[in-house]
């Protein structure tokens, strides 16, 4: 390879990994940055729900199935899907749009005696991915799951326009390194084909480029 295109490729590959490494932070800040945006969401939910009411949940779960007496004490949440489940993983309360999967990690909570008791997890219903929170609360625990669908979407809007700008990032690169890299090489591949000429006829009076 020449000195020409060694530099052209040396610029290429600065310039494509110095854009990586941008859309690769651009990508971990704003995962963290949405994942923790969801996280307070759930806390906030997590929040209203244990403020909600104290009551054992054997008795809750009787007042909150008489729905159609009009005595539904559950708040609810424009984007928070919400789950009552007592100690043993028995549903007390599912969303409308169905039961979520009760796991280890939510019957630990159920079951813990500590009042503060949570956790976090996630879960794929339907090719969807939720984060769940679980909360100790009476003597079971609540469920709560938001979809993860917005933020994967944005999450994979920046990794499509981080691969297109390397490859914009480069081709630049290559046209303009090219271009460098002439200019660069100009005079010194003068004075090589000078060398050659007096290499080939022993000739001194040849004119060399300053």
């Amino acid at each position: 390879m020449s000195l020409r295109w060694k530099i052209v490729v040396l610029l290429a590959v600065l310039a494509a990994a110095a854009t990586v490494a941008i859309g690769v932070t651009s990508y971990r800040s704003t995962s963290n940055e949405l994942e923790s945006t969801i996280d307070r969401s759930l806390s906030e939910a997590a929040r209203r729900m244990t403020e909600h009411g104290d009551e054992p949940l054997p008795d809750f779960a009787v007042e909150i199935h008489s729905r159609d007496g009009g005595t539904d004490r559950l708040p609810t949440f424009e984007q928070v899907l919400v789950q009552v489940i007592d100690t043993n993983g028995t549903v007390l309360w599912a969303p409308e749009s169905g039961e979520l999967p009760v796991g280890e990690s939510d019957l630990a909570v159920a079951g813990s005696a500590e009042p503060g008791a949570e956790a976090h997890h996630e879960i794929d219903l339907d090719g969807v991915s939720y984060r769940v929170l679980t909360v100790k609360y009476g003597s079971g625990a609540v469920i709560l799951a938001r979809s993860l669908s917005e933020s994967e979407e944005v999450t994979s809007q920046i990794l499509r326009s981080t691969l297109v700008a390397v490859i914009v990032v480069t081709i630049v690169t290559l046209v303009l390194g090219w271009l460098m890299a002439r200019q660069m090489t100009r005079r010194l591949e003068r004075l090589t084909s000078v060398a050659a000429t007096v290499a080939a006829t022993g000739r001194l009076d040849v004119a060399v480029p300053v």
